[in-house]
Parts: structure tokens; C-alpha cells; sequence
């Protein structure tokens, strides 16, 4: 009934990677697995390092890491969004630092904080309503996309998980989202995003997406200097047919 691309493995910046497993999350380290250049043998997963595991109180449809900051990952399932944040788990040793130690730690993971992302998906009668794929939103370490079938809702996470920032909504309820994807920064852009929205009947929708995280540094002021972040109400975009390329 749902026609959802499951998207169930993703790798960080370090070649960790984390897995979907029913309704888990479990992040391995595959350096031992890949093994030297020129060596045989089959891989098995006992070749790999577990370094942690974290249970998600619903099915696994995808798993996406942060690029910007790769202890930061999101699950999704069909109706349900949850953002992980893994504790580096550093502790204190007696031993002499050594280079292979100090790799150690830092690819080290625990299971961290796990944020529950608000959607009111099941507040809605239809159930064709459910959750696309997620997106981490191009040079930001909490900014995160959530596709539905409905639209687009954009949140910060470092303010509020059940809010959005930013909402795009289709202005017809007889069409359907398919997929969506967000450009990275443009310096010619003023520091905007842009996202495209591809719908069940092929077209595509472009909006500019304008956030106040300054990732191209174009604001002087040290952060510290900057005003604390506010809640403010979602900016609500439609996303009408007749603007659709």
C-alpha cells in the first residue's frame, strides 16, 4: 500500500556505519572487514566491529547520518521520526596516549540521547499519509527535512522537535509527495537552500529554503555575540500546482 524506498544503511565521514534492523539501530566500525589490499577471503559481519546498539519503539523504513556532525543520526518508519544523538563515551585511562588509542576513543560510540521528531501523522484519517524519507538540511548540524506524502516540514532541532521552522504544504489533497532534496548553500544565493519536491505525477516543485544558521560565516559577529535562538511560528509555504516545473 506504501510505496516507501527503504534506505536502511549509512556511513559517516570516519567509515562507521549504522544499520536498520527492524527496530533497531546498530552502528559497526568495518575497518577490520574491508582487511588489507590484496587480501582474500570471504567478508562476514563477525569481521566488523559493533560499537553500539539503540532500540526505536517502531519499524525501521531508513537511517541517515549528519555530514556535518556524524554522532547526530535520524530513523525513520512509516509514520514515526526519531534523531539520535551518540555519546563519544570517553574515558579516563591510566595508560599512555598512543595514536592507535586516541583513534580508538574517537570512534568510539554509546547509545545516546534518542529525540522523538512530532509529525501527527496519526492525527490524520488518511492513511496514506506517511513519512517519504528524511534529510539532514546541507551545512547544519540540527537542521533536519521530513518528507511526508502531505509536504515538507523543516525543524531545528536544538530549539524544538515538535515544531517546525518551516513547513511546505501541497495545495491539493488529491496529489502526493514521491521524493525531495535540498541543495547546499549558495554564497550567490545569500547563504539559502533550495529544496525540490517531486510529486506522483512527476513534477517537480523548487522553493527557497532561508534559515538564520549563517553556514557560509557570512555574519561577523562571534557566535557567542549572536542573540539566543527564539520560537517563533512555522513559515507556511504552498506548493501550488501551478508553480510546479
Amino acid at each position: 500500500r506504501h510505496r516507501v524506498a527503504p534506505r536502511l544503511i549509512s556511513a559517516d565521514s570516519r567509515g562507521r556505519v549504522a544499520v536498520g534492523d527492524r527496530r533497531a539501530v546498530e552502528v559497526l566500525a568495518l575497518d577490520n572487514a574491508l582487511g588489507e589490499q590484496g587480501s582474500a577471503g570471504p567478508r562476514t559481519k563477525s569481521a566488523c566491529a559493533p560499537l553500539c546498539r539503540v532500540a526505536l519503539p517502531f519499524d525501521l523504513c531508513g537511517v541517515l547520518f549528519n555530514p556535518r556532525a556524524d554522532r547526530h543520526l535520524v530513523a525513520w518508519g512509516l509514520r514515526d521520526v526519531a534523531a539520535v544523538a551518540f555519546d563519544g563515551g570517553a574515558r579516563a585511562s591510566s595508560e599512555p596516549e598512543t595514536a592507535e588509542r586516541r583513534d580508538a576513543r574517537r570512534d568510539h560510540l554509546d547509545g545516546g540521547a534518542v529525540v522523538r521528531v512530532e509529525l501527527a501523522l496519526d492525527a490524520l484519517s488518511s492513511d496514506a499519509a506517511h513519512v517519504v524519507r528524511c534529510l539532514w538540511i546541507p551545512g547544519s548540524s540540527t537542521g533536519l527535512a521530513v518528507a511526508t506524502t502531505l509536504g515538507v516540514h523543516v525543524y531545528d532541532l536544538s530549539i524544538d522537535a515538535a515544531t517546525p521552522t518551516h513547513a511546505f504544504v501541497l495545495a491539493y489533497d488529491q496529489h502526493h509527495v514521491r521524493d525531495a532534496a535540498l541543495t547546499p548553500p549558495r554564497r550567490c544565493w545569500g547563504g539559502a537552500r533550495a529544496l525540490y519536491v517531486v510529486l506522483d505525477t512527476g513534477r517537480v516543485f523548487a522553493a527557497d529554503l532561508d534559515l538564520d544558521d549563517d553556514p557560509l560565516g557570512m555574519d561577523d559577529a562571534p557566535r557567542a555575540a549572536r542573540p539566543p535562538k527564539a520560537r517563533s511560528p512555522p513559515r507556511e509555504v504552498y506548493l501550488d500546482l501551478h508553480d510546479a516545473l
